[in-house]
């Protein structure tokens, strides 16, 4: 009697484990997938959840599809050992499966405020969306402690779905750690003429009374969740540590999205995490393949991207610099376009384009083909 065929498993219900499927099928057309999502729902975009929701997109519209992939979905199934030496995983139930190549995407958790207050909201999830978009619409008045993405993100969203809003934050200004001055304290000035309250050097401490509030939302950043990987053996290094083929310490077994610790050659190679949507999918994509016997290079240029009240921006490669600052070149006005250079040791790292749709294709091929390039010949470049 033939031995039954092993499937591939991928661990995760995010945007990362929907892309490994597909990475997955690309190479083995028929052999079966498992995926075990310890969510409620099957893989969607998360991006929406702060932004396109608010903005007149349908739910119906983030859903990824993942099924029609013939891949099987397991929601509510929580993976709690991995053992790759028998190549097999454990459910929580006691449910055990072995697995021809195995995917982990298991994401991140978002960070809980000191002494894990009762009653917060800590924004991540589908679940979550639907839980502040009822209290918007019932009229009430929500505070959100983060100055960050997040923060920033869905308060504009809130404000102009006409709900109250309050913004409480450690820093001087909103985004004070991701952008160059003067750019968070012209951010905080928009956000204060549009109505929203803002509260900042207010550090989330234990003790600390929550906000005054009918809801309050948290959106202080993610954890990644290794404890998986790293109680089964697997190398974990602030997440877990794959090479450049996305291949874990482990045999047989892969790792993808925002959990990965990988080497970037923009940084010489060194190793590091990214948490934003065009690596979940593409690194996705390629342990998927890899998973399927089909291992790929991932060197990805990094990229995200964010925006409120009509204003965008994009940031290509890193924003590591020497010295104090990128050089910038914006104008007087916060929804003037401009531009940040940011460079380490004379050699292009990142670019950031404030307000300048249209212009990502000159900056990747300059971060690309010309890391030497001068302030003025890049500036050249991008308005070409």
């Amino acid at each position: 009697m033939a031995d039954p065929v092993r499937p591939f498993v991928i661990v995760g219900g995010g945007m990362a484990a929907d892309a490994a499927a597909r990475g997955i099928r690309s190479v083995e057309p028929e052999r079966p997938i498992l995926l075990f999502s310890d969510e409620p729902h099957a893989p969607y975009d998360r991006p929406p959840l702060s932004k396109g929701l608010w903005h007149g997109t349908s739910e119906e519209r983030i859903w990824r599809d993942t099924a029609d992939e013939a891949v099987t979905v397991r929601v509510d199934s929580r993976v709690a050992a991995i053992d790759p030496e028998g190549h097999e995983i454990e459910l929580s139930s006691g449910e055990r499966q072995s697995y021809e190549g195995l995917v982990l995407a298991t994401g991140c958790r978002p960070r809980r405020l000191p002494g894990n207050p009762d009653g917060v909201v800590y924004f991540r999830s589908l679940e979550s969306y639907r839980t502040v978009r009822r209290a918007a619409e019932a009229g009430s008045r929500i505070a959100i402690i983060g100055g960050g993405f997040i923060g920033t993100e869905l308060g504009a969203s809130l404000r102009e779905a006409g709900a109250s809003v309050s913004l409480h934050y450690p820093e001087g200004a909103l985004l004070e750690r991701i952008l160059p001055a003067p750019l968070p304290r012209r951010i905080a000035d928009a956000f204060a003429d549009r109505g929203i309250e803002l509260h900042p050097h207010r550090e989330a401490s234990g003790g600390t009374p929550l906000p005054d509030a009918d809801l309050v939302v948290a959106g202080i950043g993610v954890e990644p969740r290794v404890e998986l990987a790293r109680d089964a053996g697997l190398e974990v290094d602030g997440g877990i540590r794959v090479d450049a083929h996305l291949r874990t310490s482990a045999p047989g077994i892969f790792a993808a999205g925002d959990v990965v610790s990988f080497p970037l050659s923009l940084r010489g190679g060194r190793h590091r995490r990214l948490e934003h949507e065009s690596h979940a999918n593409e690194s996705g994509m390629l342990a998927g393949m890899g998973a399927a016997g089909s291992p790929q290079d991932y060197d990805p240029m990094p990229y995200f991207h964010s925006g409120f009240f009509g204003l965008t921006w994009e940031v290509v490669g890193l924003p590591e610099c020497d010295g104090e600052g990128p050089d910038l070149h914006l104008g007087s006005a916060l929804d003037d376009p401009g531009v940040g250079i940011y460079r380490v040791e004379g050699r292009l790292m990142g670019l950031l384009l404030w307000n300048r749709p249209g212009a990502m294709r000159h900056a990747r091929t300059l971060l690309h083909e010309a890391p030497g390039s001068s302030d003025s010949q890049i500036l050249d470049r991008l308005n070409g």
